[in-house]
């Protein structure tokens, strides 16, 4: 079920704009329309994952409005066109807020959402109403995908991987991941292989690319990851954390010390 939580009133009329934001799982995207002296902006992450919450804020401001009279509203899939006096007609879609009369010629506010897997398209409409015979409306969308994690996944090393190692020397990194209900092999081609010091700091990360040699190769075959850790001398005396970072947000870490 679809919530919608109003997270910050921006009052415009008091100046006030909203600025709470809940991150998304990825980096904001942000579209904006200017049109006849009104502009629009709605912001919110490019993907989403089905139950967590992500932030879409948004705002309108009205320019050479002397009587600042607005109204707003904000739909999740909406099907809407301009009629010929450009004011929105929403056919279908879930309303989220609106407010038909607002003495003010700016609004801004971050409303906290969540939303199952799937496409999601959400449309701030922004309009003057100074004058009933010239009423008009901007909108502006931006697109979400909320994309499900995966199945769990039960992940485990292979030989010849041991808890120690030459500094200098070539350490093959091989693992599998399964499925934990199923049993099955997993292929995730957007995992994340990293490596860090016993400090934490940073060493080295791979990701898939289809050669051991240059990053992490999958073989199907063998149901097995591979990726080669070129090590230098300069890292003996230490003790590593390798993790593989799964796209479904699984984990899968281990130690290695280098002599």
């Amino acid at each position: 079920m679809r919530q919608a939580l109003i997270c910050a009133v921006a009052a415009a009329l008091l100046g006030v704009t909203a600025a709470a934001v809940v991150p998304g799982t990825s980096v904001a995207g942000e579209a904006t329309v200017v049109y006849d002296g009104i502009s629009v902006t709605i912001s919110a992450p490019d993907s989403a994952e089905p139950g967590t919450d992500f932030s879409v804020e948004v705002a309108g401001s009205i320019t050479g409005s002397g009587f600042g009279i607005s109204d707003f509203s904000l739909y999740e899939d909406a099907a809407w066109y301009y009629n010929e006096k450009h004011l929105v007609r929403v056919e279908s879609g879930s309303l989220i807020d609106e407010e038909g009369f607002l003495w003010s010629s700016s609004y801004a506010n971050t409303y906290v959402l969540n939303a199952t897997a799937g496409s999601h398209k959400y449309t701030f409409v922004f309009g003057d109403r100074a004058f009933g015979h010239t009423w008009y409306d901007v909108a502006v969308e931006i697109d979400v995908v909320v994309a499900d994690a995966g199945p769990a996944l039960c992940g485990a090393w292979r030989p010849p991987l041991a808890g120690t190692g030459r500094a200098g020397r070539t350490i093959p990194l091989k693992f599998t991941a399964r499925t934990c209900d199923t049993d099955e092999f997993y292929r995730d081609e957007a995992m994340l292989v990293e490596v860090r010091s016993s400090g934490g700091d940073f060493i080295e990360s791979m990701v898939f690319t289809g050669n051991p040699h240059t990053g992490v190769d999958v073989n199907g075959g063998a149901e097995q990851y591979h990726a080669n850790w070129d090590t230098s001398r300069s890292l003996a005396g230490d003790t590593y954390s390798v993790s593989v970072f799964f796209s479904t947000g699984d984990t899968l870490t281990r130690s290695i010390s280098l002599r």
